[in-house]
């Protein structure tokens, strides 16, 4: 039990200042979903600090049922989390005016170049 206790968070795995972020708020209590690539190592056993505390989901990204699997979690989510640039995103099919209106009470940070 912690001040975010009833969030939840989706994290888009990468590197950076994401797992880092969602490490915090899994430490105060969010529900933090990462998600993983297929292939990616266990974040348990790879990233034993920055992966404590969060629940794993592998999703293939650049398959159909991939996505949908993700659209459902960011419209369960309070909030939305990534070192992957929104732009990326786009370009990969996932960041859509779906997700925007999925995500209108709820927040979105990535980590975009200036």
């Amino acid at each position: 039990m912690g001040a975010l206790s009833g969030y939840k968070v989706i994290e888009l795995a990468g590197i950076g200042p994401a797992p880092m972020g969602g490490m915090i708020l899994a430490d105060m209590g969010a529900e933090v979903i990462r998600i993983e690539r297929p292939g990616a190592a266990d974040p348990k056993v790879a990233e034993p600090i920055s992966g404590r505390n969060k629940k794993s989901v592998v999703l293939d990204l650049k398959q159909d049922a991939g996505k949908a699997a993700l659209m459902s979690l960011i419209e369960q989510a309070d909030a939305l989390i990534g070192s992957i640039p929104s732009r990326s995103l786009r370009k990969a099919g996932v960041w859509s005016r779906r997700v925007s209106r999925a995500q209108s009470q709820a927040r979105f940070c990535a980590h975009d170049r200036l």
